[in-house]
């Protein structure tokens, strides 16, 4: 019977969730639980605001008594996703981001219903896995030797390449220079930082590209009614304008306006 139950559960999938009914799921197999909210996803119930932030408080109450196959306490380390995240697109990331016993546990690894289990079998044994924190490492001229940079992150790379390069920074990168990498009478040391703002053309107008990229999610949603409006209102008043005008010409022309208009070309 149990392995009847298994096997009708890796039969469904996201479309026969009952999204009426439900609160919250989770997507991804790195904890990544999102709410069900009301005026986000298509088919949202709960309520944003205070529905919302007690839900969130109930579910991670909930993970913090996971208990293991062990039978010990899982120890979590639960995020919510404006503590990590930042920026124009923090809407679309899970609302809850939590790892079990430091990354030893994927969650949610199978894609949609692949297990009605809540521990299972890994499917490729892996003995090891991505995890949040990552390793630097740099060499070269004017660069520290067996020097601990101390804590950093991820965005910072990009605009220390281009500092050492000697290329301008775009004004609108995240990120920092990581100069406690670099010898201090080193020339990339005392260099100054050198940035640009880039413009783009948005349409029509020539707008910095850090509003481009910021906006640019927004743009098609604003204009796009508008030039929806013009269209229909304006195609139709220009074909009548010009019919009339072809009806007015053809009935007040004749040969000396012809030759008039002739000659006024030609002169």
């Amino acid at each position: 019977m149990s392995s009847l139950v298994s096997f009708i559960f890796l039969l469904l999938s996201f479309k026969d969730v009952d999204w009426s009914r439900t609160k919250a799921c989770s997507i991804g197999h790195f904890g990544n639980i999102i709410i069900n909210l009301k005026g986000r996803q298509p088919q949202g119930i709960v309520q944003p605001g205070e529905e919302f932030e007690k839900l969130r408080e109930k579910i991670c109450d909930e993970l913090r008594a996971l208990v293991l196959p062990t039978g010990k306490l899982a120890k979590l380390k639960i995020d919510f996703k404006e503590d990590i995240y930042h920026g124009p697109y923090l809407n679309d990331a899970a609302d809850i981001v939590f790892n079990i016993n430091d990354y030893s546990y994927d969650t949610s690894f199978h894609f949609e219903f692949g297990s009605n289990k809540i521990f299972g079998e890994h499917l490729y044994h892996q003995t090891g896995t991505h995890r949040r924190e990552g390793i630097f490492a740099i060499k070269g001229k004017g660069i520290k030797r067996a020097n601990n940079i101390g804590e950093m992150d991820i965005i910072d790379i990009a605009p220390t390449i281009l500092h050492i390069a000697g290329v301008k920074i775009p004004s609108d990168i995240d990120g920092k220079i990581l100069r406690n990498c670099f010898e201090e009478d080193s020339e990339i040391f005392q260099r100054k930082k050198q940035t640009k703002e880039e413009l783009g053309l948005f349409f029509g107008e020539i707008t910095p590209m850090s509003l481009g990229r910021e906006f640019s999610h927004i743009y098609p949603y604003k204009v796009a009614p508008f030039l929806k409006f013009a269209g229909t209102i304006l195609s139709p008043l220009v074909y009548i304008s010009t019919r009339i005008s072809l009806l007015i010409g053809k009935i007040f022309a004749n040969k000396d306006l012809k030759t008039s208009y002739t000659l006024e070309l030609r002169g």
